[in-house]
């Protein structure tokens, strides 16, 4: 009776187990696809290229490069907020 038993309860609780175990390894890979396909949509924004003269001087080229990374002349926001002072 308690051999059996012990038996028994012994199997219900390694079935019970691999199934927690493979649900859980089920959800990570999920999760992992679902990551993955979400930084390609994020990728996939395409900006373009930007043609730059050859015969540009150095600091010409190093401006372009600054503007494509976001710099904005602070001269020029000065007299946007002087003009506009709503802004």
């Amino acid at each position: 009776g308690f051999a059996e038993s012990a038996a028994s309860s012994s199997q219900v609780g390694s079935t019970i187990g691999i199934a927690l175990g493979s649900v859980s390894v089920f959800v990570i890979i999920i999760v992992a696809i679902m990551m993955l396909k979400h930084n390609k949509s994020r990728q996939s924004v395409s900006h373009g290229y930007v043609e730059v003269n050859p015969s540009a001087s150095p600091e010409e080229k190093h401006l372009a490069n600054m503007q494509m990374n976001g710099y904005e002349n602070p001269t020029y926001k000065y007299f946007e907020v002087q003009h506009n002072p709503k802004a």
